[in-house]
């Protein structure tokens, strides 16, 4: 178990054009998604984005209305959740007051009939998740985190080929959900199974996840890597929804697009000619007048100063636009509030994406 378990062992997914409704409100809309063996590929978006109820359409704890759920091939269509092969983690723990940890992990494997080598089992799952000496305890004797942790044991001891999570560290403070964050990336790595993530938080999602799906209004709105979704989001949805980015609405023709004052900017993107919002990261944005390098640069008027320690975040007015810039504290001397300066920023860090309707101007 600690050597790790080969990819072909773990469960491939594929979402073939799922949707499904409650009464007249749909919930999801045509998704399809493939997902590969042994990766850990993470759900992500506000309440009510569709996230929880295909997590639940995967265990087969609802039915889709329309499309499929297959694993590694093989449609789970009217396959009950017990026939599944995968374990779940549930965000409240799940575990029973009365049993020592030991009988916690155990019972998945007691359930299934599974008893062969029961003990020697459970304490390579307590050893995964770092809770050897804690197999006598109750769940009422131990921290969240430790509870949290027994719970993680308890749906790998079995060794499933998937691992469902749902939203395992809401309950959590800030601390502790970033060292389990690490932990279960550990464990994933260990496990060698396929884990599939549900969480409205967008650092445990960039930060745990192989392949982050970040859901809006019954639909994927975009798949891909932490490092694609946060430098190249495919729309102003999901650059807005991932935050910190600032969108700028303008008028693209070619390369260039006009801002409403006449500003012009450099940029690239997928966006057609017409109106666009242009995301911009940032920490992209630098101060200073520069070379005739080719950048976008502007003045600006700052308009107020955030300390977070190695940055300085600058709130800028910038042609009729809110900008936000972070730059290094020892960079920013000439930002205070009510100075004037110069924002500047690489044309190919200027992102075209379609417009929106409603869309605001501003840091998302």
């Amino acid at each position: 178990m600690h050597d790790g378990r080969r990819k072909q062992d773990a469960t491939g997914v594929r979402i073939d054009g799922v949707s499904k409704a409650f009464g007249s409100r749909a919930v999801l809309r045509d998704c399809s998604l493939d997902i590969e063996a042994g990766t850990f590929v993470t759900l992500l978006g506000a309440s009510g984005s569709g996230k929880t109820t295909l997590l639940r359409i995967i265990a087969g704890f609802l039915s889709a209305d329309r499309g499929d759920i297959l694993f590694d091939g093989r449609s789970m269509r009217g396959v009950p959740t017990h026939r599944r092969r995968l374990g779940m983690m549930f965000q409240s723990y799940a575990l029973f007051p009365h049993m020592s940890v030991f009988d916690n992990v155990a019972y998945a494997l007691r359930m299934r009939g599974d008893t062969d080598r029961l003990a020697a089992r459970v304490g390579e799952a307590l050893e995964l998740v770092r809770l050897e000496g804690y197999a006598q305890q109750r769940p009422d004797r131990l921290s969240g985190g430790q509870r949290q942790r027994v719970a993680m044991a308890r749906a790998v001891v079995a060794n499933p080929p998937l691992l469902l999570l749902d939203e395992p560290l809401s309950a959590l403070d800030k601390e502790l959900r970033e060292q389990l964050q690490v932990e279960i990336k550990t464990i994933h790595r260990s496990a060698g199974t396929t884990f599939i993530n549900v969480t409205h938080d967008q650092g445990e999602a960039l930060g745990m996840s192989d392949s982050v799906v970040v859901m809006g209004n019954g639909v994927i709105q975009q798949a891909a890597s932490p490092q694609e979704l946060w430098n190249r989001p495919v729309s102003a949805f999901v650059a807005r929804f991932l935050g910190g980015s600032n969108l700028l609405r303008a008028e693209r023709r070619g390369a260039e697009a006009r801002l409403a004052d006449g500003t012009v900017m450099k940029v690239h993107g997928p966006a057609p000619d017409g109106p666009v919002e242009l995301a911009v990261r940032p920490e992209l944005v630098t101060i200073g007048e520069g070379a005739d390098d080719g950048a976008n640069a502007v003045p600006a008027t700052v308009r107020e100063t955030i300390f977070l320690g190695e940055a300085i975040k600058i709130v800028a007015d910038v042609a009729g636009h809110t900008l936000e810039a972070r730059v290094p504290v020892a960079r920013a001397e000439a930002a205070r509030p009510g100075a004037r300066l110069v924002l500047r920023w690489r044309p190919e860090d200027t992102l075209a994406l379609p417009a929106e309707a409603g869309g605001k101007d501003g840091a998302a």
